[in-house]
């Protein structure tokens, strides 16, 4: 680990990060509980996976998508094990590992997917099938992290560092996908952002794929996706006056009730009464 920082720095060195970073993935699969525990617990491996591009361009260590995609495999990795680590014998759970990395590692994996090759001289040419590869393992990421803290007593609400306009980029980059959007829309609305009175586009575009999603996908949508999304539109929409003066979003919001009311979210869905009566007092 202490080698990845020299090596990051250095643009001949390429190679012997993807060796390193196979290392550290097979002490995590191969050195069983105790050797994760030691990289986790006692060694800040979480902590450090995303300190390490906390003040680098993203780009400069990971030119190429192959490299990214090792680097967000061992993020998987590493919070897979670490939502592991809460499981004991038996049937029992213990939730006493608060996942405080939780932000911090979702914002460096969308940054690892976001950021492109484009300075030290080196051009991103990356083919189409090495962006669906690295794609996939952004959702396949960002998956892991949402369910790593799904359930726990330690609900994270501590500041966003992600801007709405990445979520969106991200979002835009799937929204093919049925299954990976569905995946990173869930991840999404449950991560803290940070604020921005005048990202009105971006919330816009938010609310309309989101609902559009959710009105495709009708009961195919889990419930908790359900809620999450009623609670984060409903979140924007109180922070951006524009969004509430939408005629198609507010229609979407409308025809949105029958499914709160399927799933049992029907009292989320209601906060949304004011909104939509000051609508029709517009028009």
């Amino acid at each position: 680990m202490s080698s990845f920082d020299s090596l990051s720095d250095d643009v001949e060195s390429k190679s012997e990060l993807y060796l390193t970073i196979d290392v550290i993935e097979s002490l995590m699969q191969s050195g069983g509980t105790r050797a994760s525990n030691h990289l986790i617990e006692r060694q800040g491996l979480l902590s450090w996976l995303h300190g390490v591009i906390s003040w680098r361009n993203v780009s400069s260590i990971f030119p190429y998508d192959a490299l990214k995609c090792k680097f967000l495999k061992l993020i998987t990795t590493a919070v897979k094990s670490f939502s592991g680590s809460k499981q004991l014998s038996g049937d029992h759970m213990v939730h006493d590992l608060a996942f405080s990395e939780k932000v911090p590692l979702a914002n460096a994996v969308i940054r690892v997917f976001l950021e492109r090759a484009d300075t030290n001289g080196i051009a991103d040419n990356s083919s189409h099938e090495s962006s669906t590869a690295l794609l996939e393992m952004t959702c396949s990421a960002l998956w892991a992290i949402y369910m790593a803290d799904k359930g726990s007593q330690f609900t994270s609400r501590s500041q966003g560092l992600t801007v709405l306009h990445d979520v969106v980029s991200l979002m835009k980059k799937c929204v093919s996908n049925e299954e990976l959007f569905g995946k990173v829309l869930l991840s999404m609305c449950d991560l803290p952002l940070v604020r921005n009175d005048h990202d009105l586009p971006s919330a816009t575009l938010f609310c309309e794929m989101a609902l559009g999603y959710i009105l495709h996908m009708r009961m195919k949508v889990l419930p908790d996706t359900i809620l999450l999304c009623l609670k984060r539109i409903h979140e924007l929409i109180a922070l951006h006056d524009g969004l509430a003066s939408d005629e198609d979003i507010m229609s979407k919001v409308a025809k949105y009730r029958h499914m709160a009311v399927v799933t049992g979210n029907v009292g989320v869905w209601d906060q949304f009464l004011p909104f939509l009566k000051d609508g029709e007092k517009h028009n």
